[in-house]
């Protein structure tokens, strides 16, 4: 619903914010939503508000159209990155003259690289943004994806496939992660939620070296994840709270929320 009043039938899976505004991926309504800092309108940026697989050649320039399931959210000047878990995608679309590409992804759920929709991706959830790459958590693929901008050529940073799962620590496609669901970028080293082996690890994206953070704190399947203040900031959705971890020291903190 658009105007002042945000109804999502599943919570916001992906947030980013702008200058002005505050960009909502609502998985549930199938769309993607802005909402104006200052005033508190919203409107639909993305999407008709009902789940679809609409089958599009090249650019479009009809921001109506359906999607299925857009899950994370990433913002660089008048562009938007979207990652449509629900068809296995990434879309960008430019603000500025309202027209939509397909980044990557043939639609088909898999881990395979290559470029443009030749490569395959598999539940993409999270999105973060480097100096001329894309940065992809694909949870279904227990994997981490490497997105160049330029030629729109899609990689494998690290991790496995749909059925090559674990924590193992390594270099490249040696290291193994469990449905991950966060990203979070500091320079050249990306922090990852391991949602379901419940770490926070860190690649070095130069590398491909993966390392698990040492910390003294037991998470309940981590998701959301965000870098500031010299800090990483969890959502640790299965324990309801918020975590702030100072990366150098090892130490962690609960956030009050409400209390």
């Amino acid at each position: 619903l658009d105007g002042n009043t945000l109804t999502l039938t599943l919570p916001p899976q992906g947030l980013a914010v702008s200058t002005a505004a505050l960009y909502v991926a609502d998985a549930g309504n199938h769309c993607l939503r802005r909402i104006q800092l200052l005033g508190g309108e919203i409107d639909t940026v993305l999407g008709t508000g009902l789940p679809g697989r609409e089958v599009i050649e090249g650019a479009t320039m009809d921001l109506r159209i359906a999607v299925n399931a857009p899950a994370a959210v990433a913002l660089s000047g008048d562009r938007v990155y979207v990652a449509l878990s629900g068809q296995n995608q990434i879309w960008r679309v430019d603000l500025h003259t309202r027209g939509i590409d397909i980044l990557a992804g043939s639609g088909r759920c898999g881990v395979r690289d290559g470029a443009g929709t030749d490569c395959e991706l598999a539940q993409p959830a999270a999105l973060a943004m480097q100096p001329g790459q894309l940065l992809i958590a694909d949870a279904g693929g227990n994997a981490i994806r490497q997105l160049r901008l330029a030629d729109l050529s899609l990689t494998t940073l690290a991790g496995g496939s749909q059925y090559e799962y674990g924590s193992d620590d390594g270099n490249g496609r040696q290291a193994r992660f469990a449905h991950p669901l966060g990203l979070a970028a500091d320079g050249t080293t990306l922090y990852v939620a391991d949602t379901l082996n419940n770490r926070l690890r860190a690649i070095q994206t130069r590398g491909g070296e993966v390392s698990t953070l040492p910390l003294e704190w037991r998470f309940h399947e981590p998701q959301g994840i965000s870098f500031a203040a010299g800090a990483l900031w969890v959502a640790d959705r299965n324990a309801h709270e918020i975590v702030r971890v100072e990366v150098e020291q090892g130490r962690c903190t609960r956030i009050p929320v409400g209390e």
